[in-house]
C-alpha cells in the first residue's frame, strides 16, 4: 500500500510537470523563418516531441487507478497504436508580403540595429514580428506594442526606429494603419475547455479524452471542473458519489489555505485534479446559496 501511494504521489508529480514545462510551453509556442530546410526540420522534430509526449501521458494517466507491471507494458503497448491527437497544431505563419520595400527596409534596419549592439537579429524583433509590421502598419507606439513580439522594452529601445521607417513608407504610398485583429493566431478564450466538454458529454470518460485529444489527465480534469462551477456539471459524474462524500468530509474538517496546502494535509490517495473539483463544487454551492 505504501509503495502504491508513493509511485502515485510520483505519477501526479509528473504529470503535473509534464503539463506545466512540456505541454503548456508547446501550446504556446510559435516560430517562422524564411529557410525552408530548418522550417521542414523543425516541424518534424516538433512532431516528434509531440508523439513521445502524447504516449507518455497517455501511459501516466493510464496507471491513475494503480500500477502493475502488466499494466504498465499493456499502456505501452496501446500507447503506440494510439491515433493521438498533437498538443496543438502549430502556428503557420505566412511568409510573403505584398509590401517587400517595406520589408527590406524594416529587414534592413534589424541588421544594423543587431550589429550595432552585437547581439543576433531576432533580438531586436523576429521574422515574424517583421511580417506583421508590413502587414499592419503601425504608426503609434500603442499600435506597435499590439503587434507579436514588440513588448514595452523593444518598443522602448528601438520603437522610433522602427516607426519612423513605418511612416514615411505608408506616407509615401498613401496607405492607412491597420488594426491587429484579436482572432489573429489565436484560439477563442475556453475553446480547449468548450472541446473537453463537448466530448464529456457525448459519454467519454475523463480517461478517454485525455487519450483522444493528446492531454494529461489532470489537464482534462481543469477543463471540466470549469463546468461544475457553472452547474453544466455534477461533481458525482465526475468523482463517484461515496468517494465525494468521504472526501467532503474530510474536508470541512480541515482548515487549508489553497489547493497545494489541502493537498499537502490530505491522504496521498486523492490526486489534485479531484480537489480541485471539490473546490470548484463548494464555490458553486456557495453561490447558490
Amino acid at each position: 500500500m505504501l509503495i502504491q501511494e508513493r509511485i502515485q504521489k510520483a505519477l501526479d508529480y509528473f504529470i503535473q510537470q509534464s503539463t506545466e514545462k512540456i505541454s503548456k510551453p508547446l501550446d504556446e509556442l510559435t516560430y517562422t523563418t524564411d529557410n525552408k530546410t530548418i522550417k521542414k526540420d523543425f516541424k518534424k522534430q516538433l512532431t516528434i516531441l509531440e508523439d513521445l509526449l502524447a504516449y507518455k501521458q497517455f501511459c501516466l494517466s493510464g496507471l491513475s487507478e494503480g500500477f502493475t507491471t502488466k499494466k504498465y507494458l499493456k499502456l505501452r503497448a496501446e500507447a503506440v497504436l494510439q491515433e493521438v491527437e498533437p498538443t496543438k497544431k502549430q502556428k503557420e505563419y505566412k511568409d510573403t508580403t505584398e509590401h517587400q520595400e517595406l520589408f527590406e527596409q524594416l529587414r534592413e534596419l534589424r541588421m544594423v540595429l543587431s550589429h550595432g549592439e552585437n547581439i543576433p537579429p531576432f533580438q531586436v524583433f523576429t521574422q515574424h514580428t517583421l511580417y506583421e509590421l508590413c502587414e499592419f502598419f503601425p504608426v503609434t507606439e500603442k499600435q506597435l506594442l499590439a503587434i507579436n513580439g514588440m513588448g514595452k522594452i523593444r518598443v522602448k529601445n528601438y520603437g522610433e526606429e522602427i516607426l519612423e521607417v513605418i511612416k514615411e513608407y505608408v506616407t509615401t504610398h498613401n496607405l492607412e494603419s491597420r488594426e491587429v485583429s484579436q482572432k489573429k493566431a489565436k484560439l477563442e478564450k475556453g475553446s480547449s475547455q468548450k472541446e473537453s466538454f463537448e466530448l464529456f458529454k457525448k459519454g467519454l470518460n475523463i480517461l478517454e479524452i485525455a487519450t483522444k485529444r493528446g492531454f494529461a489527465q489532470t489537464t482534462i480534469e481543469g477543463h471540466l471542473s470549469e463546468f461544475i462551477l457553472s452547474g453544466e456539471i455534477a461533481i458525482t459524474e465526475l468523482i463517484p458519489k461515496k468517494r465525494y462524500q468521504t472526501l467532503s468530509k474530510i474536508i470541512e474538517k480541515t482548515k487549508f489555505e489553497g489547493l497545494s496546502d489541502l493537498k499537502n494535509k490530505i491522504a496521498k490517495t486523492y490526486s489534485y485534479g479531484e480537489l480541485r473539483m471539490m473546490m470548484k463544487d463548494m464555490e458553486f454551492r456557495n453561490k447558490a446559496r
